[in-house]
């Protein structure tokens, strides 16, 4: 006679745990479109700041180090330390920043259905108003409406 099992909800591997009833998800924290935009208002001065010291990089990379840069000396914050430590308290949060030059990041979502999304904000933007696929990327963005 045929005996049956119940599927463990969990299995443990050599990489932690791995459950074949819950979907997997890349991220483990997740923001509802509320709490992303609630977070708006803080991470605007992050992001304007992000921005500036990318651009000091870049000039500093190109030879054409703005006043604002400091003269070398060290009198003035190296800002590449300050892009990533602005990068690293984004992350730290949950916030992906994807792109430090348009002060582009996106907040992992879940959709009802239990789809991990991303939702997508850009510099200059008043607020959320786009999301998209992890897999389509900035070219995917759909309006918040069809979220």
């Amino acid at each position: 006679m045929f005996t049956s099992y119940p599927l463990p909800i969990e299995i443990r591997t050599p990489f932690g745990l791995f459950s074949p009833v819950m979907p997997h998800h890349h991220h483990d924290r997740h923001f509802t479109l509320s709490e992303a935009q609630a977070l708006l208002p803080k991470i605007r001065k992050k992001i304007e700041a992000i921005m500036k010291a990318k651009r000091a990089v870049d000039a500093r990379q190109a030879g054409t180090a703005h006043a604002e840069n400091g003269n070398g000396n060290g009198k003035h914050a190296d800002p590449l330390k300050i892009l990533t430590q602005l990068a690293q308290e984004l992350a730290d949060e949950g916030i992906l920043l994807k792109d430090a030059d348009r002060g582009l990041i996106d907040f992992p979502h879940l959709r009802e259905d239990g789809e991990e999304v991303y939702l997508c904000w850009l510099s200059g933007e008043k607020e959320i108003l786009y999301w998209h696929r992890i897999e389509d990327g900035f070219a995917g963005r759909q309006p918040i409406s069809e979220l």
